[in-house]
């Protein structure tokens, strides 16, 4: 029998899966299945069984799978309380009708307290609304304001005290933020962590509600911290190099959780872009190693730990663990279609090395695929540009990276400054600076792998803010390429000033400056305004319905270039917002990928 070649079809079937959070009992789990645009709640036994889809009337919300914020367990174990379009919730896990418990729109995260007498969610990502489930005769949700321009991700304890995490323009969650105390019993609000020069996330009560564990990057590096109720007291509860959560770019994080004793914290430690699963003992401080290959959605009950799983080599899974038994882990889902796992695996090195230039002497990091798949062409590169600009490209399992290493292609991730995983100060080293340096180190880490292994045919790959980097690598370094593939582009960052949604709408102030100092910083920086140096032929994709990145900046990117005979592709895809899950198109995507760059050799 030959051997299994990836094909377009295989990355493009599979569903996905994520935010799975176990019953109280942690008997059952449930979690969320996205196919074509199709979101569904499923429960699976937390040891394996027969997925239940349970059916939702009016349709949940579909959330950021990593994450969540669309749903909870109610405390009776028998129901599910959901994010709908016009209000939330409640379903059995049995199956049967909906029941609508809070009206209202663009809720999110919502929280029952331990006793089911109060139900809380975040409202127009800036308030809190709490029901209270047993008067019959308040009806009406009070609406907390709190003042700050963003809130996110509240948690009760089991004395009433209500906490969430607050920021407030032009600051982003990751720059400065607060984790701020409400007593729901006499209506005194407390900021107990954060900022002004630091940010806190994903607060999350003790079983006895008597310490919040929270993740904070005072001391340089987003770690678990500790802060006692009782004495008003905070500390580093691990305090390492290592990062043990991603920036917050959306509800329901859950990078740790507490164990039911609350005598340990599991947590994800994230170490060079490989993410693994720790335990923490709260008395000792003496961690243990679980597991490798954890992306996040942490979840511990009934004795279980439930997360999921991925890895460069194992694709992404719903699993369970029995932390303290020597036993394999379960897998109880998966997103992908059968055969990745019969294909060779590529496994990623991590890379440092220290670059001098114009901008700055630093060290650089990424992750270095070599294919190992023999083709008549050899010294085949892709250099794959993460998004954001504040983020990373883990070592997490990726269709599109397996597919294209089987084809030949080597890949190589460039964690320029400003991505996420190496520590406060090279987060906000990009700050004031995007379009130079995040250009700049992209450069030099293909001249360093360069250096180390010759590659014919150099060829950038980003989509959004990555595709952004890759247009002005392609303007500014165009000996350093032969080709450039850009989903979804961000183009014109004046434009977008105007365009772009809520959350980001001040994100350029610490990434750039204040458009009404730094206009011609923006224009400067922007590759529709550069498009006369790029050489290297260029394939563009958009969906037409974008909302982050409006089609009109690629159409205009796109007509600039014709006129100047330059080489381009142009793909939309109608119906299509800011990157797609239906099959065929990325099937269609992959192809027309394929035969772009086949076309380069």
């Amino acid at each position: 029998m030959s051997k299994t070649v990836i094909t377009s079809a295989m990355c493009g079937q599979g569903r996905s899966i994520g935010a799975p959070k176990l019953s109280p009992t942690g008997d059952k789990v449930c979690f969320v299945s996205v196919t074509q645009n199709r979101t569904q709640l499923v429960l699976v036994d937390s040891q394996g069984g027969p997925e239940v889809v349970i059916a939702t009337d009016p349709a949940m919300v579909t959330p950021h799978l990593l994450s969540g914020g669309v749903y909870e367990w109610h405390p009776n174990g028998q129901d599910i309380v959901y994010v709908a379009k016009d209000g939330i919730y409640s379903v059995s896990i049995f199956g049967g009708s909906s029941e609508l418990i809070l009206a209202g729109d663009n809720l999110s995260s919502p929280v029952l307290s331990d006793d089911a007498s109060f139900i809380c969610a975040v409202v127009d990502d800036k308030d809190i609304l709490v029901l209270d489930l047993v008067d019959s005769n308040q009806t009406k949700a009070k609406r907390i304001q709190t003042g700050a321009d963003f809130v996110l991700d509240p948690s009760w304890n089991a004395q009433g005290v209500l906490s969430w995490i607050q920021w407030n323009v032009p600051d982003m969650a990751w720059d400065n933020s607060w984790i701020t105390f409400f007593c729901f019993w006499n209506g005194k609000v407390k900021q107990v962590a954060g900022g002004p020069k630091y940010s806190v996330s994903q607060p999350h009560f003790s079983p006895d509600g008597s310490r919040l564990a929270y993740l904070s990057d005072k001391l340089g590096w987003n770690n678990l911290w500790i802060y006692d109720l009782n004495t008003n007291s905070k500390y580093p509860l691990v305090q390492e190099h290592f990062e043990h959560g991603d920036p917050t770019w959306g509800p329901g994080q859950r990078s740790f959780v507490w164990s039911e004793d609350g005598k340990q914290i599991a947590f994800i430690k994230n170490q060079s872009g490989n993410s693994s699963l720790w335990i923490v003992e709260l008395e000792t401080q003496k961690q243990h190693h679980i597991h490798n290959g954890v992306d996040g959605a942490l979840s511990w009950k009934g004795g279980r730990l439930c997360c999921i799983s991925s890895n460069y080599d194992n694709p992404t899974r719903i699993t369970t663990f029995s932390p303290f038994e020597d036993s394999l882990p379960t897998h109880l889902a998966q997103g992908p279609v059968g055969g990745f796992e019969l294909t060779p695996s590529f496994e990623p090195k991590g890379l440092k090395f220290n670059a001098v230039d114009e901008t700055g002497d630093r060290d650089l990091y990424g992750r270095f695929y070599r294919s190992s798949v023999q083709k008549e062409q050899k010294g085949l590169l892709l250099v794959w540009i993460h998004g954001g600009p504040t983020g990373q490209t883990k070592t997490s399992f990726n269709s599109r990276f397996c597919y294209f290493l089987d084809k030949g292609w080597s890949i190589l991730v460039p964690d320029y400054r400003g991505s996420s995983g190496w520590g406060k100060k090279y987060l906000q080293s990009l700050n004031h600076q995007w379009g130079i340096f995040d250009t700049a180190d992209v450069a030099r880490s293909i001249e360093f792998i360069q250096q180390q292994n010759i590659f014919k045919k150099v060829v950038l790959v980003g989509a959004s803010a990555g595709g952004f980097t890759a247009l002005n690598l392609m303007s500014n370094f165009p000996q350093l390429c032969d080709g450039g593939i850009v989903l979804y582009p961000l183009s014109d960052l004046v434009d977008a000033t105007n365009s772009i949604h809520r959350l980001e709408a001040h994100y350029f102030h610490s990434l750039i400056g204040p458009i009404e100092d730094k206009k011609q910083d923006y224009q400067k920086r922007s590759p529709i305004y550069n498009v006369d140096k790029i050489q290297a032929p260029l394939l563009v994709f958009h969906g037409d319905q974008d909302k982050v990145i409006p089609i009109e900046q690629s159409v205009k990117l796109v007509s600039l270039l014709k006129e100047q005979n330059k080489k381009v592709d142009f793909v939309i895809y109608k119906d299509q917002g800011h990157g797609w899950k239906n099959p065929a198109i990325v099937q269609d995507e992959l192809e027309k990928m394929t035969i772009f760059l086949d076309s380069l050799n």
